[in-house]
This record gives C-alpha cells, sequence and structure tokens, in this order.
C-alpha cells in the first residue's frame, strides 16, 4: 500500500491534513506554502494557515459532520489573525455540514466558506505522471496537460 493510499483510506483529521498540505491546490487554487498546527494561544491550534503578503487563509478540517461549533472555532482564528493586521477568510473543510452550521455561515460578518471533502475538495486522487498535479481519481484526463497516465506510487 502507497503512502497516498494510506492516508486516503484513514481519512482522520490528521491524515486528511497531510494530504491537503501537501496539496492545498485541492483547496483552492493558489494555495500554497501552508503552515500546520500553528499555535495561536495556549488552547487554539489552526490545522492549516496560509499566509499571502496582507492576508491570511486559515483552513479548519473536520472529519464527518460540522456543526456550528466549528464555525465558531473558524471564527474565533480569523478573530486572532485580524487581530494581528491580516485580512482574513476561513475555510471549514468537513464531509458534511449540518443546516444550522450552513445557516451560521451565511449570518456570520466573517469571509467564510465551507466546503465539502469528496465533493468540493477531492481527497481520492491521482498524481499525473506528467506534470505532477493531483486530480481526483474520478477524472480521467489530467486538465493541465489531458494526459490519461498516472504516477505508480505502490513501492
Amino acid at each position: 500500500m502507497s503512502v497516498l493510499d494510506f492516508l486516503q483510506r484513514r481519512r482522520s483529521e490528521k491524515a486528511l491534513e497531510d494530504l491537503l498540505s501537501a496539496y492545498p491546490q485541492l483547496i483552492a487554487p493558489g494555495l500554497k506554502n501552508p503552515r500546520r498546527q500553528e499555535v495561536l494561544s495556549r488552547a487554539s491550534r489552526t490545522d492549516l494557515v496560509f499566509y499571502f503578503p496582507k492576508r491570511v487563509v486559515v483552513v479548519e478540517i473536520k472529519r464527518g459532520l460540522a456543526g456550528v461549533a466549528a464555525l465558531r472555532q473558524l471564527e474565533r482564528y480569523l478573530r486572532e489573525h485580524r487581530g494581528r493586521g491580516f485580512k482574513v477568510e476561513g475555510i471549514l473543510l468537513a464531509h458534511r455540514f449540518n443546516p444550522a452550521c450552513l445557516e451560521a455561515r451565511k449570518a456570520s460578518h466573517w469571509n467564510l466558506s465551507c466546503k465539502c471533502l469528496d465533493r468540493d475538495v477531492p481527497v481520492n486522487i491521482v498524481i499525473c505522471a506528467n506534470c505532477r498535479e493531483p486530480r481526483d481519481r474520478r477524472v480521467e484526463r489530467c486538465s493541465h496537460d489531458g494526459s490519461t497516465e498516472v504516477l505508480n506510487l505502490h513501492p
């Protein structure tokens, strides 16, 4: 079993963080060089943080169902970063969101998005043999070069 297969099968928050840290472009175009498990205070630690010159993107990963508590946790992280002078954006990733969480996101004054793992953010991926970019395993051709060849990641 390859490392990639192992991470995809485990689906723990840490395994998802490992995968998305290695391939942050799966979350959103332009994301790169994440900081992982950044400590904001004694009681708070972000999953992934992406720094740009005047803005920061904070990503919180939840396995399974995300509720309002997960959204409030992300808002606390954004508040900490805004206090440091950054324009902030938050992305909450989960397999599912309860309706109250989605309503709270709409009502929030923060720049937040909720993205579903497997639907909006692929986590079952292959790596293009030519360009080395990840893609959803269900997509036959690479969007960068049209190739169908993928890396064999098995040892």
